[in-house]
């Protein structure tokens, strides 16, 4: 089975702007795939507001960046493999399913990491990429937990980067993101 359909569909949902639907789907999948309910609620109990602050902090640079860059994305790249290390790129091309524009970027702001998550991915999923059952119900609370965050962090900057046509995506792999924009 490839688990990573999972991700997939909840990314659909959330990129459609489905968001309460992309949580009962996160929530629906973690049982079915039968985690238990109390690492369930750790896992959404983990405080993300200090990283959610960081990114607000950085957004308007960011935008400001980008524009005088004529990047024509920016996306947040945050490491699960260490320590949700989080990085902003300024990207001069961008393609919805084609992803080498992240990597082809060469302009970059390090924000530094998000503490909490990366215990469950390391310890729950012992660091395995939705490789069984267990993994991939971590790695989709934490991915979805980490891309809510990053949402509510650009919430009020939307129309800013939509009137200057600039894409805002978040991944933690170079074959993959989220626009959210």
């Amino acid at each position: 089975m490839n688990y990573y359909n999972y991700w997939s569909k909840c990314k659909e949902l959330i990129e459609s702007g489905n968001i309460a639907q992309a949580q009962e789907y996160v929530m629906d999948t973690a049982i079915a795939l039968k985690l238990d309910n109390t690492l369930i609620d750790k896992i959404l109990s983990v405080p993300l507001k200090k990283y959610q602050h960081t990114l607000e902090h950085y957004i308007p640079i960011c935008i400001e960046r980008a524009q005088a860059e004529q990047a024509k994305a920016i996306c947040l790249f945050y490491d699960v493999d260490n320590g949700w290390d989080s990085t902003f790129y300024f990207c001069q091309e961008y393609h919805p399913v084609n992803h080498d524009w992240i990597a082809m970027s060469r302009s970059w702001i390090n924000i530094g990491r998000a503490r909490g998550l990366n215990g469950f991915y390391r310890k729950q999923a012992e660091s395995a990429f939705f490789c069984d059952e267990i993994s991939t119900a971590v790695c989709l609370l934490v991915m979805f937990k980490t891309t809510i965050t990053f949402w509510h962090a650009i919430e009020k900057y939307l129309d800013q980067c939509q009137n200057k046509d600039i894409k805002l995506c978040i991944t933690c792999s170079d074959d993959d993101s989220v626009r959210l924009i």
